[in-house]
């Protein structure tokens, strides 16, 4: 029975550490809607590394998936990298970027 009722205070404290998560994701995407500092396609890929934080991204991939030129998508992520919310590292003749560690930290602070 006390094993039991560990079990059940460890799922109560996950589920209330998720909706305290959750809830910081949210009210930092609504906040990262209304910065002007970042375009829309630049909050969309930062939004979507807030929820993905292991996802690489490349020009490419932020080229097809946003329709624009080469480099725009090159302008977009070389922006971000210098911002300090990405980083890079050279994967053959490709440019791999992924979100820093502590991006929600760095958002949250403006």
């Amino acid at each position: 029975l006390y094993h039991l009722e560990v079990i059940q205070r460890a799922i109560e404290q996950l589920h209330a550490y998720i909706h305290r998560k959750s809830a910081r994701l949210q009210a930092l995407e609504q906040s990262l809607r209304a910065m002007a500092d970042f375009n829309y396609r630049q909050r969309s890929l930062l939004s979507h590394a807030l929820r993905h934080p292991n996802q690489t991204y490349t020009i490419q991939s932020h080229r097809i998936s946003h329709n624009i030129a080469y480099q725009t998508a090159r302008t977009d992520l070389m922006e971000l990298e210098m911002r300090g919310l990405l980083r890079s590292k050279k994967n053959r003749k490709r440019l791999l970027y992924t979100p820093v560690v502590n991006l929600e930290e760095k958002l949250s602070k403006g």
